[in-house]
């Protein structure tokens, strides 16, 4: 993980949870004086307004990113919400390294416009994303192939995906669709799942070696599994809690 958190407690905690877990972070950096980033999402009787609030990672610089991908990764994957400089800088390394480039989030298009990017294995939007990018509601097939094709003329992707808030998400390549039902649990209305859709399906998308259908389906259970659990820092399962949700439910669906 490349990014930015505060010396404050929350910071400390999300920093002792990744590497309890496994996760390198030498270059997970920690600006003195800091906040840790905060997003948070409002639901209210006619919308959801998110709040972002950069904090620490104000102080990310473009050599934080060129120093990690040191590492030279399977794949990146980048969200919409950083600071405009390390997005340019985050694709600038992707494209000079040749590694696939994920992205999760929509940024700014006013500070940082999609046509900057160059090309994408898989940009995923949610609903409102693809509403406030396009001007199209996805509300039926029709209209998510008119949102998918308007974001393909903006950035080369090779994937589009639209996350469909509860009916599952939308997979268009520029000439074939899919659409991937979600599962129905009970769940809290105000969860977020596109951090928890994106990274499963990237990651099997990974080990699959580009079974697109595949990854939706993994990210699909996955997604179903961290809804039940409330959403957090800490509701993500386990490859062992998706086995289990696949017996449970009778799954046509192999992890071997």
């Amino acid at each position: 993980i490349c990014s930015a958190i505060g010396d404050d407690t929350y910071g400390k905690d999300m920093k002792e949870y990744f590497e309890a877990e496994g996760v390198d972070t030498r270059f997970l950096s920690v600006k003195k004086g800091n906040c840790t980033c905060l997003h948070n999402i409002i639901e209210r009787a006619a919308k959801t307004d998110k709040v972002f609030f950069k904090g620490a990672m104000s102080s990310f610089k473009k050599n934080d990113v060129e120093e990690a991908f040191i590492t030279y990764p399977d794949g990146v994957i980048l969200h919409g919400d950083v600071p405009e400089n390390i997005m340019e800088e985050t694709v600038s390394q992707a494209s000079k390294k040749n590694i696939p480039l994920f992205i999760s989030s929509l940024p700014d298009q006013s500070k940082y416009p999609l046509s900057n990017i160059d090309s994408c294995e898989i940009l995923i939007v949610d609903y409102e994303e693809a509403l406030r990018c396009t001007g199209i509601r996805p509300s039926d097939q029709e209209k998510c192939m008119k949102a998918c094709i308007s974001l393909m003329k903006r950035v080369k992707a090779k994937y589009v995906i639209i996350l469909l808030e509860d009916r599952g998400s939308f997979i268009y390549d520029g000439t074939y669709y899919d659409f991937i039902p979600a599962y129905d649990v009970h769940h809290s209305s105000d969860v977020d799942i596109s951090k928890a859709f994106s990274t499963a399906l990237i990651s099997e998308y990974l080990r699959a070696e580009g079974d697109i259908r595949r990854a939706c389906d993994f990210a699909t259970i996955v997604t179903a599994l961290y809804l039940t659990r409330g959403g957090g820092l800490r509701a993500y399962p386990r490859l062992d809690d998706v086995k289990r949700f696949i017996i449970r439910n009778e799954l046509d669906f192999s992890l071997e």
